[in-house]
């Protein structure tokens, strides 16, 4: 739901100013608002259990589980709202333009056996199979005073994801490698045309991929715990938009193509490393404790072959050129994402300062570096905070907790929206407190 007549704040590179409601000159009045209405009906369960056996006289396990789950969605969209500045979801029209009811059933089972083959040596192999059937039915949008109707559709889907895990221990250290199939399913919002022209190609796929992993972790006494490792992840038939002649007619006008179009990875290094100095300089132990930490992640996202297009000329003299992302990075996905701080405790007091590194970001796929005129793209700066927070604990089973985010207020933006509530960056949150109490019964 669109909230009352209330200015936004548009934040540009540090840049700031004020975007006002929009004022109808004839009526004097503001312009109607649109209200937008998703209900939700979601019901669920799952059940788990363990399994142990003896196996190389050794003692096995196999986890297993089912789950069963019913969502409904009923999606309620551009609905003419009034003019007026307090909270109100009706519309002055006898229904909205858009009204779709999306439903989804699954029906999933699970299991997975740790082997121990040493005492040192493990194999984990897992499998998932996934049923899951979803429907889509209802009103995309009202011409004439007819309605347009989607075309009722409904998908079944039947798979098996399988992965394996390996593990190799050392006396308070281990290795371990990972790797398992990856699904993301096609989503209704994938199959609903934002404009009644646009075209969603009967033949659109699953995405699919795989993710991957390898480290080293553990500890060292009470000086040192650490986790280093390595990742690589491949998103297969990635999901997008392209421009087309009707018919692939080069006579005929164009229209909107969603369709798969190419895949990406993401591959890196994550490590996180926690060192108490208090031991290393020998400091009394009636002096507490004083963890230096970070954790760091050096990130490359970026596309292997991805086809987008662009249209030049005006009809009928129309050229749609096509081109490729390839070697372009994913957008949204910072190259370094890095925590680093410190933690002092002693009898019950424990206290926290850290740092928040994030790298710059590329809002759209074609990596436009510079922003344009309303906002909706260009690279987004990297931004630092800090963060401090303090937790008290007494009498055996109460703490108390406070902390403060962002204290020194520093000015910065994630995201940028192309409609509401801009277009233009989405600015952070400012300084934020939070006090809390804890009873352990």
């Amino acid at each position: 739901l669109h909230p009352p007549h209330l200015q936004t704040l548009q934040l540009d590179l540090g840049k700031e100013k004020h975007v006002k409601d929009t004022i109808n000159n004839l009526l004097n009045d503001y312009n109607n608002r649109q209200v937008d209405r998703d209900l939700y009906k979601n019901i669920g369960t799952e059940i788990r259990g363990i399994y142990s056996y003896t196996l190389f006289n050794k003692k096995q396990h196999i986890a297993f589980g089912a789950r069963v789950y019913r969502a409904n969605t009923t999606r309620k969209q551009r609905g003419k709202g009034d003019t007026g500045s307090e909270y109100i979801t009706t519309i002055l029209s006898d229904k909205y333009p858009t009204e779709l009811v999306f439903q989804t059933d699954n029906v999933a089972f699970f299991a997975e056996n740790q082997v121990k083959l040493t005492n040192q040596f493990s194999i984990t192999p897992g499998c998932r199979y996934e049923n899951i059937v979803s429907d889509i039915n209802g009103r995309l949008n009202i011409s004439g005073n007819n309605d347009v109707n989607a075309t009722p559709n409904s998908k079944t889907r039947r798979f098996i994801l399988g992965g394996i895990g390996l593990e190799y221990k050392l006396k308070t250290t281990n290795f371990y490698a990972n790797i398992s199939q990856a699904f993301r399913p096609i989503l209704f919002s994938d199959i609903t045309p934002p404009a009644t022209t646009d075209i969603i190609d009967s033949k659109l796929k699953d995405a699919t991929g795989f993710n991957a992993d390898f480290g080293y972790r553990g500890s060292y006494k009470n000086i040192l715990s650490f986790d280093i490792g390595a990742f690589y992840i491949q998103y297969n038939n990635r999901i997008g938009t392209i421009r087309k002649f009707i018919d692939d007619n080069a006579s005929n006008a164009t229209h909107q193509f969603r369709t798969n179009l190419g895949k990406s990875s993401n591959k890196g290094i994550e490590a996180y490393i926690d060192v108490n100095i208090c031991p290393i300089f020998n400091l009394d132990k009636n002096f507490g404790d004083i963890h230096l930490f970070t954790s760091l992640a050096f990130v490359d996202a970026s596309y292997h072959h991805f086809v987008t297009t662009s249209i030049m000329g005006t009809a009928p003299n129309i050229i749609i050129k096509e081109d490729n992302l390839k070697g372009k990075k994913v957008e949204y996905a910072p190259s370094q994402i890095h925590n680093i701080g410190i933690t002092f405790s002693k009898k019950g007091i424990s206290t926290t300062l850290q740092t928040r590194l994030t790298s710059d970001v590329f809002t759209d796929a074609t990596n436009t570096e510079t922003t344009n005129a309303i906002g909706t793209i260009g690279k987004i700066k990297g931004y630092q905070v800090y963060d401090i927070s303090a937790e008290y604990s007494f009498l055996k089973m109460y703490s108390f907790r406070c902390s403060v985010n962002n204290f020194i207020d520093n000015k910065y933006a994630t995201r940028r929206a192309g409609g509401y509530p801009g277009p233009g960056l989405i600015p952070c949150e400012g300084i934020t407190c939070n006090v809390g109490i804890g009873v352990n019964l």
